[in-house]
């Protein structure tokens, strides 16, 4: 199942270790070190989900949602945090889901898979929209 990612880690090993990871297991992964970078990505590159470290220097993830969701407003983000972060709060900001790291391999597929379903929903409601409006 084709599934495009970002995700968007601080923390330079962690960083190469998700996105080859994800790379093995059959995902199309692009990775950024900074929230310019992810915000650049973005802009040039149609991402389905965003992996996002919720702490993050110069920005935190919350506001880097934010901003991404003015970008690509159907884009799913998944918060990745080293903390509990209570899951109404990230959703009542437009996250998708909060998995606490580090994650269990398996959790974090099931969340891409699901977050990759809502994405395709999406797009074929605004599709049956525009149908109808033809």
């Amino acid at each position: 199942m084709y599934c495009s990612l970002l995700v968007v880690e601080d923390e330079p090993d962690l960083l190469i270790a998700m996105t080859q990871l994800l790379q093995r297991r059959g995902y199309r992964v692009a990775g950024a070190s900074t929230t310019q970078l992810a915000l650049a990505a973005l802009s040039r590159q149609e991402f389905q989900v965003v992996l996002l470290d919720l702490s993050l220097a110069g920005m935190d993830g919350i506001e880097l949602m934010r901003r991404m969701k003015r970008i690509r407003p159907n884009l799913q983000v998944i918060i990745l945090s080293g903390y509990d972060y209570p899951l109404w709060k990230a959703k009542e900001e437009g996250a998708f889901a909060v998995i606490t790291k580090p994650c269990v391999l398996s959790l974090l597929e099931t969340t891409i898979a699901h977050a990759r379903e809502r994405v395709v929903d999406e797009y074929r409601v605004i599709d049956a929209s525009a149908s109808v409006n033809a």
